[in-house]
């Protein structure tokens, strides 16, 4: 058991830095990241959840079965929880970025629901006080590492509320 353990981490790891690999140069790169440690976050820890992906598992299945949920509200809240962790990665690295600069503003993300359940950000509206030239690199930071568009970047001057 904990040699089959074993070898679906590394497999699951080499994997992770595989995707990791191939969206080097991709603005979607963090959510790959995101999803990649979910992932391998599963992998983990699928011993001490008792989750058997080849047959029925006994612990978590047991534990999951006494929430009488019904199946609508549990899609719409699972989707709404994906799309504010992508929502909320995507404003930290933002305000990380900002803060690199010294600049203070308020970010809000836009996301999109591509696929079911799969959330990215596609807008970002950005308020405060920017030159020009910090303006203009924080577009093409955006763009290049969260693949946002410079068309899909609002910047409203001002204090941030």
């Amino acid at each position: 058991m904990f040699k089959g353990w074993l070898v679906s981490v590394v497999c699951t790891a080499i994997l992770v830095a595989f995707v990791d690999t191939l969206l080097a140069g991709s603005g979607q790169r963090h959510v790959g990241r995101l999803a990649g440690a979910m992932v391998f976050l599963l992998v983990v820890l699928r011993p001490v959840l008792g989750l058997n992906v080849v047959g029925k598992g006994h612990m978590a299945d047991e534990w999951i079965a006494g929430f009488e949920m019904p199946e609508i509200q549990e899609d719409k809240d699972t989707g709404l929880l994906l799309r504010r962790i992508v929502t909320e990665r995507t404003e930290n690295y933002i305000h990380e970025k900002l803060e690199q600069m010294q600049i203070m503003a308020e970010v809000h993300i836009v996301c999109g629901e591509v696929s079911k359940d799969l959330w990215v950000p596609e807008q970002v509206c950005i308020q405060g006080d920017l030159t020009a030239a910090e303006q203009s690199e924080l577009e093409r930071y955006i763009e290049e590492e969260l693949g946002i568009d410079r068309q899909r970047q609002e910047y409203r001057g001002g204090d941030p509320p």
